[in-house]
């Protein structure tokens, strides 16, 4: 068996790259997707609330340190931004949408590894709880000793990011449906 070096593409423009992931989230159930450079994205780095009680449930107050994500994520150029269009008329149902949008994220992240871009790490839509562990009383990876249920599926959000949505909506001059909700999944590639 011979053993092959993966190479990086740290040294080839990233545009044309960013264009087949953007399609490649087309081909995968998402409704429309975009490039946006990463220094466009705003954070909201204030809590929405001091009240820990409005806090969510399935995210309760821990106490250990958290890297801030914005200054993590920064480190970035270029993400690819796509959406999944959940029909409120639709058979399908919300939760099954909201799976879609972690299903492209995990799709997408190894086929940027396979392409060379290691370090690529993607977002998924609304809290992971709610979607995949909703039977369960507390989320096992803020339980100490205990790790994610669903690790090669579950990442973070977009909202849990606190990055604004309605900001790269405005800057990928998306529009919006009354009669639908988008779900928005991000990938960040480097």
């Amino acid at each position: 068996m011979e053993i092959k070096q993966i190479g990086s593409n740290k040294d080839e423009d990233l545009g044309p790259f960013l264009e087949k992931l953007c399609k490649f989230a087309l081909e995968n159930g998402a409704a429309s997707a975009g490039i946006i450079s990463v220094d466009k994205l705003e954070f909201n780095e204030e809590k929405a609330s001091d009240d820990i009680q409005n806090e969510s449930t399935y995210w309760p107050f821990v106490d250990f340190n958290k890297d801030p994500i914005s200054d993590i994520l920064k480190i970035y150029k270029k993400a690819v931004v796509f959406q999944v269009c959940y029909l409120k008329s639709s058979p399908i149902s919300r939760i099954d949408s909201l799976k879609k949008v972690y299903e492209i994220a995990g799709k997408a992240e190894a086929y940027c590894f396979y392409n060379g871009y290691h370090m690529a790490v993607s977002l998924g839509a609304e809290n992971c709880k709610t979607i995949f562990c909703n039977k369960e009383k507390d989320c096992q990876s803020l339980t100490r000793g205990r790790g994610c249920l669903y690790p090669l599926i579950a990442r973070p959000s977009i909202e849990g990011c606190r990055i604004n949505r309605s900001k790269i909506i405005e800057a990928l001059k998306w529009g919006t449906d009354e009669h639908s909700q988008d779900f928005m999944g991000m990938i960040f590639v480097d």
